[in-house]
Order: C-alpha cells, then structure tokens, then sequence
C-alpha cells in the first residue's frame, strides 16, 4: 500500500489515545487492524534558525511498532495546523482531522467503516519538511504553493483519496483557437469510476501560459465535484470565460485576457502525473 492520505470535508475529529494496549489479541490476524490516533503538538523549544516552529506527533513510530508489525494500521491526525508533523516515513494510509465540531467522531467513524466514501480535496500543499520552503522573510514567491513549485510536496494541492479509483480521457473543446474578441469555450473532460463503489470525484482544471517564464506553472481556474456510479463514465462540462482565462500582463499590470498560447490541464489533483493536457491559442 503506497503512502496515502484521506482528507475529509467537513473536517472530523477523534481524541487522542494513551499508551497502546493489545486487548482483544485473541483475534485472528486477517480481523484485526489498528487505529492510530495522534494529536500534534508544538516542541518545547525556541524557534529554528529560520524562525519557524517544529511540530511533531506525541510518541515515535517505534512506540506502535509492537502493535502495527503484523496488523493493517490507519494513522488518524487530530490537529488544527494544516499538516504539521505527519510523519515522511512509512506505508500507513492516514486521514486527518481539523476542527471537526460535535459530530466529528461519528463522521471518523463512518469513514472507517466504509459507510462514507470520502472526497474531499486538499485547498493547501502538505511540504515533506521545512526545507522546502524559502527562507522565512523571502517573500518572493519561487518555490512557494503549488503554482511555483517545482519539488515534489509530501501531498500536493488537490490531492484526496476515495474508496473507488477514477481515470481521465483527453479534454475536448468547442474550439481550439478563440476568434478575435471571443473569450469563452466549453471544455468536455470525460471521467470514468474504475472501481466497485460509487463515488465522487472532483474534477480540477488547470491553466498555465505557455513561454511565460515568470509565472505560475500552474494555476486552478475552474473545479467540479461530481457523483459518478461504479463501472460509469460521465462527460464534466466546463465554461471558461473571461475570469478563468485572464492572466497577469506585465506590460500594463493588469490581469486581463492576454494573447498568447495557454495549456489547460485537468485531474484529480495538481501533481503532474495525475493531469491530462490540452492547448489552447487566444489571438
């Protein structure tokens, strides 16, 4: 199982647990699994060199290892600062918890069990460590969100996990070049539930200008969520206007329509891999 990560809306909540006991070890071992809650918290120490707190998770892995060795383990976080301190190492799926409000441990609980199939979508980027971020007063945004970096975050913006899988075909427009004056086109992304349950998708759309060496590498301009059953295709429409196609000109700094060539992008998510890519002209 690769490393893995459900993120829930509305954020849900579990208390944290104590020391880990093995009750119920009479278990057959293809019956038992364990569940991992851990509540985050600040060290006890001054700032870094670069004035950042650390955050880590109360105990270490080797404190579970006599529970987690020969059982499936599910790490629950409950911490409202937005992924700090989940742990790099290990192949555990984890799901986390921010704020989650009265009814938080019942939503856990449903995910769990597989009466939920969750669908929500990360709205940040998860860094594997503070060394992928810039320095604490470079404000310049190199390397910074998902629209300017280049490294490969612990969990990219966009990213979630459901109880089904679903794949992309190629986008299709209306057009491919916009006429002279015209800045609207209707953009077809067929998604198809490849798994055995009935699920929801978002669908995530894209836009980075070809040859602009300043800007974003990517940025969102449009989302979808929508329920598709198993084993079922469904065509998401989308109508880019003027607001998902204007970009930043440096000659009047102004965000407008600019000409130029543009790459629309849709997936899952923002990571690479998970994007399908189309291009588009604006004259």
């Amino acid at each position: 199982m690769k490393q893995k990560l459900f993120y829930l809306l509305p954020f849900l909540a579990l208390a944290g647990c104590g020391e880990p006991s093995y009750k119920d070890a009479s278990l057959s071992p293809e019956r038992r699994a364990v569940l991992l809650v851990k509540e985050l918290t600040l060290e006890e120490k001054a700032p870094s060199h670069d004035g950042r707190f650390h955050y880590t998770s109360q105990g270490s892995r080797e404190r579970y290892q006599g529970l987690t060795m020969w059982t499936p383990t599910v790490n629950i976080y409950r911490d409202p600062r937005w992924g700090r301190g989940i742990e790099t190492y290990g192949e555990d799926p984890y799901l986390t918890s921010r704020y989650p409000g009265q009814q938080g441990g019942t939503a856990v609980a449903e995910v769990l069990f597989g009466k939920y199939n969750p669908a929500g979508r990360l709205p940040v980027t998860f860094y594997r460590n503070v060394s992928q971020l810039p320095d604490f007063e470079d404000y310049d945004m190199t390397g910074r969100t998902y629209r300017y970096m280049h490294e490969t975050p612990l969990f990219p913006f966009g990213y979630g996990l459901s109880y089904t899988t679903f794949s992309y075909g190629t986008p299709t427009s209306d057009r491919s070049e916009l006429a002279a004056g015209q800045h609207a086109l209707t953009l077809i992304v067929p998604v198809t539930n490849t798994g055995q349950r009935d699920g929801d998708e978002v669908v995530q759309v894209y836009l980075r200008k070809q040859g602009d060496a300043e800007g974003p590498i990517k940025t969102l301009r449009a989302f979808r969520r929508v329920h598709i059953p198993a084993g079922k295709s469904v065509n998401v429409e989308f109508e880019l206007k003027d607001k998902e196609l204007e970009w930043w000109d440096e000659q009047t700094n102004t965000v407008r329509v600019c000409p130029g060539s543009y790459e629309v992008m849709v997936g899952g998510s923002s990571k690479e891999e998970d994007l399908q890519r189309m291009t588009i002209v604006i004259p």
